[in-house]
């Protein structure tokens, strides 16, 4: 019969990987919080100011969504009101899964992008 002790491979407080990551060491997220919080400083209309990162950041990404960037607008309702639901082939159909809008809003939305989006008009 098999012993306990010989079914763990490793004894009571010995490390499975005795070489791996040093303790106290940060991951990535951690250093990207940091690096958020940072302050740096901005000139905004000629006046300087220290501003977080992570509001500079923001400001740009709505700046970029302002002008009509459709990537920039879908990030920020992809972080304020949850990503949409995707859409699924089934048997040659495709279904709008729980989207809440009926096709007449879909078709809408859909013009209101095309005519922001002043690229793909030729």
């Amino acid at each position: 019969m098999i012993q306990n002790e010989e079914l763990n491979q490793f004894k009571p407080g010995e490390s499975g990987n005795p070489s791996g990551r040093p303790r106290g060491s940060r991951n990535l997220s951690t250093i990207l919080a940091e690096m958020l919080e940072e302050e740096i400083e901005v000139n905004e209309g000629g006046v300087k100011s220290k501003k977080k990162f992570s509001d500079v950041i923001i400001r740009k990404l709505i700046k970029k969504g302002y002008e009509g960037d459709i990537k920039a607008i879908q990030v920020i309702f992809d972080r304020t009101e949850g990503a949409a639901k995707q859409e699924i082939k089934i048997n040659g159909e495709i279904s709008n899964q729980e989207s809440g809008f009926s096709q007449e809003e879909r078709e809408k939305i859909l013009d209101a992008i095309d005519k922001s989006n002043p690229q793909d008009k030729s």
